[in-house]
């Protein structure tokens, strides 16, 4: 699923207009594998989460804001604010959450987010055995899938087509022996279970072991084995495929108990975080970064491939069905709140403007710094009575100053021109300037930023501004022993601001250098990537 992060709002006055920013990122899915965003959205609730409100969230796409989502709404005139997040695209959905803090079960729909309507009659039916043919169950045919938490608990809640949560159904089937043979006809169990997996980031070994809430009972005799499986969380081992059957027989550990409610075609379940954070390989939760999790409903049957004319032989094969499935969630246990409130003004540093000589470009630069962190709604140059948006430097943490700037052609002027911002309920300006000459802008036509976040654990940005045009410039990556590892950008950039993207997931903790190169000169920076 997609990452939610850098998520920020304005101004908490009654009454104003409140935007809501998030940016969205893939770290986890190589470049072949990421899927664009096909929706967002930012859920508001003025009641205490009794009730929600959707708004609508689309891309900025200014520079600085390529991957950040913005949603409005209008403010209460007092009392507190309750919001989440939701980006979905056509195979996950990353969302915060409602807290279900009075743990209230099975869990309201208030309580909860919704993931997915899944259309009826799109699920895989099971092959039976001894050409059988196939069965299909309305009970393994997914409608509906909700998610939610609370500080100790997961929710989850899953609607099928119809039929029920059933452990299982007998199917009465031929063995293609001859009809005097006492088994040419026998009973067949066909098991369901209802799986949701949950994959914590901070697990040491997210590779070869996640976690899962279960429900059902499944015992299937496989030669002279049982394997008994029913309601619970579960800690399952990933194999690989060298695995036999024997390695299967060993792939579930049964940790503790959970709560179900069925309720007509509708499964709730409560799941205790404590079960799952007291094992050691789950790791620590952490509420900025999203467990991974979902819904699955398999079915099962085991059998002999021999039946056998008069003994029932033991069970040596095995067929096994997905036959539904929800998208992939990012969930992150979190909600905002905020208090409908005055703020405070925000601040303006470090502007002005100058002409670089030579260059026949013109910049313009200010550093807006915010107490509360609230976002600047308004950010513009006035120049000479025409206002201009100025355009980010992609950092979006407002409390500790963020750089913006805007780059036009040289206006072969000396035009007057001010700042104005504004985080929402408070337009600040600066006193009116006048446009110097600036000397000393690189030779080299380009700068390489301050990368950010710096150190960084998941995914770092790595800003270049362009005051020309390269035919070919090159952006890479550098381990502590100087050997190039990745190559971020090689060939044509034009003029202007970019910003490269780095997620590291190959690479060790450890010091990196990222260096850039055009037209004989070059630039360096180090990076630290903490894991």
């Amino acid at each position: 699923p997609k990452e939610i992060i850098n998520t920020c709002h304005s101004a908490t006055d009654a009454g104003v207009e409140m935007y809501f920013n998030f940016d969205v990122l893939d770290t986890s899915n190589e470049d072949e594998d990421c899927h664009p965003v096909l929706g967002g959205a930012v859920y508001t609730s003025t009641d205490g989460g009794s009730g929600w409100n959707s708004h609508t969230a689309t891309v900025i796409g200014d520079p600085g804001y390529d991957s950040t989502y913005e949603a409005s709404f209008t403010n209460p005139a007092s009392g507190n604010v309750q919001y989440y997040y939701k980006v979905w695209t056509d195979s996950t959905v990353s969302c915060w959450l409602p807290n279900n803090s009075s743990n209230t079960f099975p869990a309201p729909n208030n309580k909860l987010v919704q993931i997915c309507g899944d259309p009826t009659g799109d699920q895989d039916a099971i092959i039976l055995p001894w050409d059988n043919g196939s069965r299909s169950y309305s009970c393994t045919d997914l409608v509906d899938f909700w998610v939610g938490y609370s500080s100790s608990n997961l929710f989850y809640k899953m609607t099928v087509a119809g039929g029920g949560f059933p452990y299982s159904h007998t199917e009465h089937v031929s063995t293609g022996l001859a009809s005097w043979c006492p088994n040419s006809e026998v009973d067949l169990d066909v098991f369901h279970i209802y799986t949701f997996p949950i994959i914590n980031p901070n697990a040491p070994y997210p590779d070869s072991i996640f976690y899962a809430a279960i429900y059902g009972d499944v015992s299937i005799s496989f030669v002279v084995v049982t394997i008994h499986i029913w309601t619970g969380v579960y800690k399952v081992h990933k194999l690989d495929s060298t695995a036999t059957w024997m390695d299967y027989l060993s792939v579930y550990t049964r940790l503790g108990d959970i709560e179900s409610n069925v309720s007509g075609n509708t499964l709730s379940l409560r799941v205790p975080l404590s079960v799952l954070t007291s094992d050691s390989d789950f790791g620590t939760l952490d509420p900025d970064l999203p467990l991974a999790t979902g819904c699955g409903i398999g079915t099962a049957c085991a059998f002999p491939k021999d039946p056998g004319c008069f003994i029932y032989g033991l069970c040596d094969t095995f067929a096994y069905s997905i036959s539904d499935g929800s998208p992939s969630v990012g969930m992150y246990l979190k909600t905002g709140e905020y208090t409908v409130t005055p703020s405070s003004p925000p601040v303006l540093s470090a502007y002005g403007g100058s002409a670089a000589g030579g260059k026949g470009v013109t910049f313009y630069y200010c550093t807006y710094t915010d107490p509360e962190g609230d976002i600047p709604v308004v950010h513009e140059v006035v120049i000479d009575g025409t206002p201009y948006t100025l355009d980010s430097y992609g950092d979006h943490t407002y409390s500790d100053g963020a750089n913006f700037y805007l780059v036009l052609s040289d206006i072969g002027s000396r035009p007057t021109f001010h700042f104005h911002f504004s985080d929402g309920a408070n337009d600040v300006t600066t006193e009116d300037l006048s446009l110097g000459i600036e000397e000393n802008i690189p030779s080299s036509g380009f700068t390489l930023g301050s990368a950010y976040p710096n150190p960084f654990n998941a995914a770092v940005t790595i800003p270049v501004d362009a005051y020309e045009d390269f035919d070919n410039i090159t952006i890479d990556i550098y381990n502590i022993n100087g050997e190039k590892i990745r190559t971020l950008h090689s060939g044509y950039l034009s003029r202007g601001f970019h910003h490269f993207i780095w997620n590291g997931k190959d690479a060790s903790s450890g010091l990196y250098f990222v260096r850039v190169r055009a037209a004989g000169d070059e630039q360096l920076s180090r990076i630290m990537l903490m894991k």
